[in-house]
Formats: C-alpha cells, structure tokens, sequence
C-alpha cells in the first residue's frame, strides 16, 4: 500500500498496512452498528484510519476533542472534511455524546472514539481506557433494541478494536 505523500513527507510514516477491512465491509453492508476503538499514539492517527476508511470504502465519523477544532483553521476544516465532530472532554457533553449514540444506532458510518482519552506516547502499550467508547456502545445498542423498526431487529452494534503501530 502506497503511504500518502504528506503522511511520508511530513510524519516520517514509511508504510501503512490495512488488515480486516473486510470484516468492516461486512458489517457495514449488514446494516450494523459500528464503533471502531483505536490507540491513540500519534497526532497523525486519524489521517492513517482514513487508509481503513479507504480500504473498506467507507468513510467514517470521528469524536474528537473540543481544542483540536479552536486551534488552526486548517486543522478544524480538515477534521471536518474527514467526519470529525467535537466532544468538549473537560466536562459533561451531551450533545457530542447523543450524536456519538446515534451514529452507530443508525448503522449509516462507522464512529471512531480513541478510548484512551488522549494521545498515549506509547506505541506498544495501551493507557487506561476511558468508559466513553464502552458507554457509547452499550447506549447505542440499546437504542437499537428499542427501536420499533422491523428493520432493526436483527442489527447489532459492534466495537471493533483497531491496533495503530
């Protein structure tokens, strides 16, 4: 797989290698939910899943901090343009975490929340993993079974680890 130029170029990443975006196709095709949990060890994380994004032909909605989106106007339009909405993580947040609940309840795009809360610093080994992600999950999920829609009723939502080294 082709790393892109400014991910070479820019953040020293040589190569990026997609395993199981099949198991996301398929998934996506169904109709499920689904929440992808990834380690956070690198600011450049989210423009590396977007190689998944491609490789699974779906695009994908990202939770990501308040700060990232009052910093450099590039930064917020680009976050935008990838799906990104914000979460102010400092406090309470209940609009950011509807949305992230009704995302994977719809089963439209994949959600990405990095559970560790943060950037870790450390590749080979995850954080604490906050609860956001897990309650996110367990909200949506149950969402989704008290939906009255006949279409429904077999959809599950799933979360999916995803490994960044």
């Amino acid at each position: 797989r082709i790393t892109p130029w400014h991910l070479r170029r820019g953040y020293g990443i040589e190569r990026i290698e997609v395993r199981g975006a099949e198991v996301l196709q398929r998934l996506c095709r169904e109709g499920h939910g689904v929440l992808l949990a990834p380690n956070h060890c690198r600011m450049t994380d989210a423009l590396v899943l977007q190689s998944l994004a491609n490789e699974a032909s779906q695009p994908f909605y990202l939770m990501a901090s308040s700060h990232l989106f009052r910093g450099r106007r590039w930064m917020a339009w680009m976050l935008r343009r990838m799906g990104a909405f914000s979460v102010y993580r400092e406090g309470v947040d209940r609009q950011a975490i509807q949305k992230a609940v009704d995302i994977p309840a719809a089963g439209r795009r994949p959600l990405v929340i990095f559970p560790e809360g943060a950037l870790s610093q450390a590749n080979d080994r995850l954080q604490t993993l906050q609860e956001g992600a897990s309650f996110i999950a367990r909200a949506a999920a149950a969402k989704l079974r008290k939906s009255e829609q006949p279409r429904d009723a077999a959809r599950r939502v799933y979360a999916l680890p995803v490994a960044i080294r």
